[in-house]
């Protein structure tokens, strides 16, 4: 039978055996219980067997500088071990096995491992880790990243092996169903598209509509706006729509200006009320820039009434 604890034993004949009784349980008690301060402030410390014996708990104080030691005697036991300095890490040696506990989060927060010692010269192994490693940090997990240097305000995800996690930046573009990168969609919308399968960056629509009433006389200016931002418009001014109330009595181009120079027309035919637009190569206004609208010259005799929608994007 082992007494790997050296717990007093009950003699054979012995007189008084509740006091050793006693004694047993009191040293049960502390081995269950009590804790052994190891003071490294001066220099590498060592636990002696008596008391290994006699504490579950093995704290390491007063690291003042790097390197110190503690060496704990070759007992079978369980033990929780510690380090309270928080300004160094202290290694826990038998042998020639070794573990480092990195210094303390803070004077009421330890670096603490529960580890083994099997009797052996060199038997000691943590408990609380599978690699020989102690966890005291998310960094010191073995499938996380070792460091969160350069990793602000990035994001954790499984890696695509599906083996890890990794530190990512937090973009939209990560997804499969997003625009894979945001290059040439400065200023741009996000909207599902047509198909409605994925979301895709499109130019903010600039729409200038209005209603020209009544008729006007040979080259009149019939409608004039000044933009307040950048505007393009496409080629022919695709999208654009006009409607005239009153149908001209032969077709008409009316004309229209950037800063007082001609840049397309809108032609009205006498076979129907609707527009079609010239614009060759498109146009962009600046903001400050005017666009004009004027009649023809000579003016038709009868086209009245005029509902213009112009279509570009905000630049």
């Amino acid at each position: 039978m082992s007494n790997n604890l050296d717990l007093s034993q009950v003699a054979e004949a012995q007189d008084q055996k509740f006091q050793t009784i006693n004694d047993k349980g009191a040293e049960l008690d502390a081995a269950l219980t009590e804790q052994v301060t190891a003071d490294v402030s001066a220099g590498n410390a060592a636990v002696s067997a008596a008391a290994y014996r006699r504490a579950i708990y093995i704290k390491a104080t007063g690291a003042a500088t790097g390197g110190r030691t503690v060496t704990l005697p070759a007992i079978k036991r369980f033990v929780a071990i510690a380090n309270t300095s928080t300004t160094h890490s202290v290694q826990f040696i038998l042998g020639s096995a070794t573990i480092t506990l990195a210094a303390a989060a803070s004077a009421t927060a330890p670096t603490i491992a529960v580890v083994y010692t099997d009797g052996t010269a060199n038997g000691l192994y943590v408990v609380t880790g599978t690699t020989g490693g102690v966890v005291s940090a998310f960094t010191d997990l073995t499938d996380a990243p070792a460091s969160y240097t350069s990793q602000a305000l990035k994001v954790l995800r499984v890696n695509a092996g599906a083996t890890a996690i990794e530190f990512v930046a937090l973009t939209l573009a990560l997804n499969a169903d997003f625009p894979a990168s945001y290059a040439g969609a400065g200023g741009f919308m996000l909207r599902v598209n047509a198909g409605a399968t994925a979301v895709a960056f499109e130019a903010i629509p600039f729409l200038v509509s209005m209603f020209i009433p009544g008729t006007f006389g040979n080259g009149a200016l019939m409608a004039q706006l000044v933009f307040d931002r950048n505007v393009s418009f496409p080629n022919h001014l695709t999208g654009s729509q006009g409607y005239a109330q009153t149908n001209a009595t032969s077709s008409t181009v009316l004309d229209l200006h950037k800063n007082g120079a001609p840049v397309g027309t809108i032609t009205f035919t006498n076979a129907g009320s609707t527009a079609t637009f010239a614009l060759s190569g498109g146009a962009t206004f600046a903001a400050g820039d005017r666009l004009a609208i004027y009649n023809e010259n000579p003016a038709d005799a009868t086209l009245a009434d005029l509902s213009i929608t112009l279509r570009g994007t905000r630049t």
